[in-house]
């Protein structure tokens, strides 16, 4: 179809906007998805990024640098279907005028990079915040776009430039929060003074291994501690091997307000300097770390293998576990390269057996992502004075092989227990989830 053929005007499309600094947009072509159709400065009426909008498409003439003279399909957003969010994260700067700067409003610059214009702080403290204020508004109706939207303060953050006022502001951007809602925290408390002595009725359901030599082996710097490693030798080149993960399923039961908050936040968020949880601090830190000479509940996969690491016989499950020892990856590297330490030969034979694994998995075709890693060193103050690389180790690759194994061999299972019409058979014994 030539430039004279193409009729003029399309079908109203809906689909979810980009915009740029500048004040224009972009929404993907239903009919081409490798083309966007542009939005020009002046036709967004009043969308933000990632808005659900309702765009009227038409054929011109473009004006774009590389496009002049070509026909390219523009469009106008005639309705906002949905925003994308209604809280904005800014600085107060002062407010623009064509004669200067007003002492009438207040605005707010957005940490949004996407955004094309300031917001106006509105309310009776709007005044009283000093400029280079960072700030936490929540955003009201916006339809007019021949004004600046407005917005309510929810929260001052602080001055602009201090760590912990930047920290809070990359969260608070982003949709997540620092803090729990009040339900949760009280459900976290009736958790930590109900259920933090492990019941006997519990135990009894559960496969008790605290007898068996168990450690987690995390980063120096690492606040909770998910997942374990337990080893025993059960006969002449047999070794049971353990792969534990805290059981957080059994602390946070659907239709609470923690698992709708967990769902919500959908994981923890790690930053330079902290850790942003899923979970309240009770639990994430607390019942649900495997810490070191303490009774925990977790869900394991337990695998007997030979001394050619295959797999003789496999049991998952819910368990009860005791780490006896706590390493970072350091350490336990320490203790393999001297031939030194207590648990040399559990380490040693624990390696042996994962590099079996990893040369078995590769073989058949394993991706293997080793990549740099960073680690960001800060001074007392929060600043950043160094950037170096990560140094992946035998025994971090060690850890990332026994969970690999446990990954896979729990994604066979589950497999099993459908069938060819994609229904869910009855779980064997010994396996209490679908």
């Amino acid at each position: 179809m030539n430039d004279t053929q193409k009729p003029q005007v399309l079908p109203t499309i809906i689909g979810k906007i980009s915009t740029i600094a500048k004040g224009a947009g972009f929404i993907d072509d239903p009919e081409n998805d490798l083309e966007s159709i542009y939005i020009e400065p002046g036709f967004l009426n009043c969308a933000l990024n990632g808005d659900q909008v309702e765009v009227k498409v038409k054929w011109v003439a473009s004006t774009r640098p590389g496009m002049r003279g070509k026909k390219e399909k523009q469009g106008e957003v005639i309705r906002i279907v949905e925003r994308f969010k209604n809280s904005y994260v800014g600085t107060i700067v002062p407010t623009p005028t064509a004669t200067g700067i007003s002492a009438d409003k207040v605005t707010i610059f957005p940490d949004d990079k996407k955004a094309y214009t300031l917001i106006e702080l509105i309310g009776p403290e709007a005044k009283t915040i000093p400029v280079n204020t960072k700030v936490f508004v929540d955003l009201l109706p916006w339809t007019d776009p021949t004004k600046l939207p407005q917005a309510k303060l929810a929260k001052i953050l602080g001055p602009k430039g201090i760590n912990d006022v930047e920290m809070e502001s990359i969260v608070l951007d982003k949709g997540f929060a620092i803090g729990f809602p009040e339900a949760v925290e009280k459900e976290a408390e009736h958790a930590a003074l109900y259920e933090k002595k492990i019941s006997d009725e519990e135990l009894a359901k559960r496969r008790d291994i605290r007898g068996t030599l168990t450690f987690t082996i995390d980063p120096f710097d690492a606040k909770d501690f998910d997942d374990a490693i337990s080893f025993k030798e059960v006969g002449p080149d047999r070794y049971e091997i353990g792969v534990h993960i805290a059981d957080v399923s059994h602390y946070v039961r659907p239709g609470t307000a923690m698992d709708a908050e967990a769902v919500k936040r959908g994981c923890s968020i790690y930053l330079v300097d902290r850790t942003i949880p899923m979970l309240p601090e009770i639990l994430s830190n607390d019942l649900c770390s495997l810490r070191p000479n303490e009774d925990r509940l977790a869900v394991s996969a337990v695998f007997t293998l030979d001394e050619e690491a295959n797999v003789l016989d496999k049991w998952f499950g819910e368990t009860v576990i005791h780490s006896d020892r706590r390493y970072t990856y350091e350490d336990a590297q320490e203790t393999l390269d001297t031939g030194k330490g207590d648990l040399y030969e559990e380490l040693a034979m624990l390696l042996k057996l994962s590099k079996k694994i990893r040369t078995r998995r590769q073989a058949k075709g394993a991706v293997d992502f080793d990549t740099a890693e960073v680690k960001v060193e800060l001074d007392s103050e929060g600043t950043p004075i160094a950037i170096k690389l990560k140094e992946r180790k035998a025994t971090n690759l060690m850890i990332e092989d026994f969970m690999l194994l446990a990954n896979e061999a729990v994604a066979e299972h589950l497999s099993a227990l459908v069938d060819k019409d994609g229904q869910h058979l009855k779980p064997p014994m010994g396996f209490p989830y679908y």
